[in-house]
């Protein structure tokens, strides 16, 4: 929101009857929305982007720049089209996450999509790159082909060319801009279909140039139908107009050259097919004003909200149009004001409700005129406006001074709800990179978010091109902004970074209130005064729920001003709301085992890696391996896929003695390549000639080694625990798996006693029982057995084996048997 900034000036406050501002219609969100990772929001459309194009009038020439924002934390590519099928196509051009990409008039133009002196309609389409795709596939994110979200806008000026940094100077006489449709109004829109243009005018000074661009591939009808507004006499009331456009044809009316002077109603606009997409440019010559209203879908929205209302603040104003979309029932408005604190606001009655005809448009106006210019905060609002049945509202606010060039007009239009499915949650920085294995670090991470492409920073004295945008919380919960800015690279700047991390600002909005975020001090009370000067970046709101009950969400409304360009400076956006996944793991692991093991050359040696998120397994996970190349290495597989249980099983063997080292990691990115930030686990496998490979066992008790047991020590309820000892030759490595196995014999002295023992691990004795350790110093691995029962004559039968791939159970063909010993219980 520009505020006290403007330079000194005689004032002086023209009240035009009905409308004599324009409206900069920007993006309203559908009622219904769209899916996390889905193609409607990876899709975005303009109608009209100029690249020198003269209006009618001698108006220009206009250029325009436009700015795609990736609002995804992993890198994106996009390209760009002149069709939404066929036509040129041009790209991909890759955007770091966060990240914003600029393209000028010039460079459209020399991509062929823009022709030389004209305008053309634009499609910008995004998708992950196979390594975002695959981190999202392998973080459970996205199970299917994803598409990232995007927002975007176009901002264009003359009669000098705007450049990357999209700023204005006095150079310029006039600036306008639109906010890109993105598919979820798109659909909404039947999918090109039918829109409305709620004011397109030619009173007051003013004319308006239609575009209607046919982005099929083939032809398409379209009819336009002008509808004269409440209280306006002159013309008639209606005007129909058609045409056949080609695929990719520009139909460019000139409103004066249909409609007499003094003319002011709403455009709606039908095709026969889908794929059409609109724009209406308004123009003041003798004022050098330019006003940009996109074409907006004929939803079913029967609530819209209004974030910025002025009553004469620093000499703005403000009258909101009002269009019943509904052709066959009258609909009756409401209008709720509400200061920044959420409080209702007492306005006369005229103001506060309106009955519309079927198919009309109305205008309220807002003014509170004084005068000294008013820098009190309570005399801007925000507003709920409530319709039996569905309408559009453009917000038009107007800044009239002393005479020609010297006012400013701008307008927006009032969106509906944002898609509030799920429940909104955030992770810092921290959190996300723990939540995303490491693929994400330095980002912040939203389930619900609200975008702006272009957010500007004027020079230390406040003059240039300044952002400020209103966050109006309309609902009874209070809402919780986590304002972050960021530079066109995606890096995060002050104040809401640390280091080169994402910290978000966080500002909490009121139930019924709305915080201003402004770049110098203001009376609003959350000034960005850290913000760096002549900065052009975005801002990205994340938005999660404060106190309060039930369900709450934020609409956004964005304001530019530059008041050293010669006549109209200002511009408006609407902030894009955007759906986001959750993350839903945490505290992955990944383990390789055995971690260290003997073999003989030759051998078959399994090795399992097992991944976890949570203690839990992760099935149907990429892990990819590779052996150090000491000796001569086999690895049976390089790459498998976690099973059920989250494991992976490989084998490795070697033809000479040596030492390899093997690894396993995640392959989150899908590249094939072990990256630094990917998990993983390595394990050590040392290699010995044949006939090299053994071992000794000894048991003892009370630390005296022995071979036999006295039957009485086992009468009764008697036992005798011995300690097992497996000594593995050679004694390097250490920690090698092994297992102990006992067997019995029961020579039936007594019929009534048969040879009983269990491990330290067993719960209940029996006649047989395996259990698995590792060896520790000397290589030596050592576990208590506890012997029950037995009678004379009766032996146990102790084993030891190389466990080979730490599988805990003794496999006879590929364990290999390294000793074995004997008790007897003696006679």
């Amino acid at each position: 929101m520009q505020t006290g900034r403007r330079p000194s000036r005689l004032m002086r406050i023209v009240l035009a009857l009905l409308l004599a501002t324009g409206s900069l219609l920007t993006l309203v969100s559908s009622a219904s929305g769209a899916s996390p990772l889905s193609e409607e929001q990876s899709r975005v459309t303009f109608a009209a982007v100029y690249n020198g194009e003269t209006l009618p009038g001698n108006v220009g020439p206009v250029w325009s720049t436009v700015v795609v924002q990736n609002l995804e934390a992993l890198p994106i590519e996009i390209q760009l089209r002149n069709q939404r099928v066929g036509g040129t196509i041009r790209g991909p051009f890759t955007l770091a996450p966060r990240a914003a990409r600029a393209f000028t008039a010039a460079e459209l133009a020399g991509l062929g999509l823009v022709p030389t002196g004209g305008s053309a309609g634009l499609v910008i389409e995004a998708s992950f790159p196979d390594t975002s795709q695959a981190i999202l596939t392998e973080l459970g994110i996205c199970t299917a082909t994803c598409r990232p979200a995007i927002a975007a806008i176009e901002k264009h000026g003359g009669p000098s060319a705007l450049g990357n940094d999209l700023r204005t100077t006095s150079a310029f006489q006039s600036v306008s801009g639109a906010t890109g449709i993105r598919d979820d109004d798109w659909e909404a829109a039947n999918l090109g279909h039918n829109w409305v243009l709620p004011v397109v005018q030619t009173n007051n000074g003013w004319n308006t140039l239609i575009k209607v661009v046919n982005l099929r591939n083939q032809q398409n009808q379209v009819t336009v139908t002008l509808r004269r507004s409440r209280a306006v006499t002159a013309g008639d009331p209606t005007y129909t107009l058609t045409q056949t456009l080609n695929a990719g044809q520009t139909w460019t009316i000139d409103l004066s050259g249909i409609v007499p002077p003094e003319w002011v109603g709403a455009a709606f606009i039908d095709a026969q097919l889908s794929g059409v997409a609109v724009v209406a440019e308004r123009y003041k010559p003798t004022w050098r004003m330019l006003l940009t209203n996109e074409g907006v879908p004929r939803t079913t929205a029967t609530t819209r909200y209004a974030p910025v209302v002025f009553r004469d603040y620093n000499n703005w104003n403000t009258g909101i149009t009002l269009v019943n979309l509904d052709t066959t029932n009258t609909n009756t408005l409401t209008l709720t004001y509400y200061d920044r604190n959420g409080a209702a606001q007492v306005v006369p009655p005229e103001l506060g409700s309106i009955t519309l005809q079927p198919g009309e448009s109305a205008f309220i106006y807002r003014p509170d005129i004084s005068a000294v210019p008013s820098l009190d905060p309570a005399r801007v609002n925000a507003v709920v406006i409530n319709g039996q049945r569905p309408f559009v509202a453009a917000v038009d606010e107007v800044k009239y001074l002393a005479g020609p060039g010297q006012g400013q007009a701008m307008s927006y239009i009032a969106p509906a709800a944002p898609d509030v499915d799920g429940t909104k949650q955030s992770w810092s920085a921290a959190e996300t990179q723990a939540r995303t294995a490491g693929q994400v670090t330095g980002r912040s991470w939203f389930t619900h978010t609200l975008a702006l492409p272009l957010f500007q920073v004027g020079d230390t004295t406040g003059q240039g091109d300044v952002s400020g945008f209103t966050l109006f919380n309309p609902t009874a919960r209070q809402q919780l902004a986590n304002v972050q800015l960021l530079g066109m690279n995606g890096t995060p700047v002050a104040p809401s970074q640390v280091g080169t991390s994402e910290n978000p600002v966080l500002v909490a909005v009121p139930a019924g209130g709305y915080a201003v975020i402004y770049p110098y001090p203001s009376d609003f009370g959350t000034t960005f005064n850290a913000a760096p000067r002549n900065f052009t970046g975005t801002a990205l709101v994340g938005v999660t729920d404060g106190a309060g009950s039930g369900t709450g969400f934020l609409v956004g409304v964005s304001n530019v001003v530059n008041y050293q360009v010669q006549g109209d400076g200002s511009g408006v956006f609407v902030l894009t709301p955007t759906r986001h996944p959750a993350l839903t793991l945490t505290n992955f692991q990944l383990v390789l085992q055995p971690s260290t093991t003997l073999a003989t050359v030759g051998d078959d040696v399994p090795f399992v890696a097992t991944l976890t998120s949570g203690g839990n397994p992760l099935p149907g996970r990429t892990i990819r391996f590779q052996i150090s190349d000491e000796g001569d290495p086999m690895l049976s597989d390089t790459m498998g896929t976690t099973d059920s249980d989250g494991h992976v099983t490989v084998t490795v063997t070697n033809s000479q003695a040596a030492t390899n080292t093997i690894t396993a990691w995640w392959d989150l990115n899908g590249n094939g390549s072990q990256d630094a930030t990917e998990l993983s686990d390595s394990s050590r496998i040392t290699w010995v000639a044949a006939g090299q490979l053994s071992g000794q066992i000894t048991v003892k008790r009370d630390n005296n080694p022995i071979t036999t047991v006295p039957p009485n020590d086992l009468a009764g309820n008697k036992t005798v625990t011995v300690q097992v000892e497996c000594d593995v030759n050679p004694d390097t490595p250490t920690g090698v798996p092994i297992l102990l196995q006992f067997t019995t014999t029961d020579v039936q002295n007594n019929p009534n006693v048969s040879p009983l023992a269990k491990w330290a691990t067993q719960q209940s004795a029996s006649s047989s029982g395996l259990t698995s350790l590792t060896t520790g110093t000397g290589n030596v691995g050592s576990t208590s057995l506890t012997l029950v029962d037995g009678d004379a004559g009766d032996t146990f039968t102790i084993s030891c084996y190389l466990d080979y791939g730490l599988t805990g159970v003794l496999e006879p063909t590929t364990d290999p048997l390294l000793a074995t010993t004997t008790i007897t219980v003696t006679p």
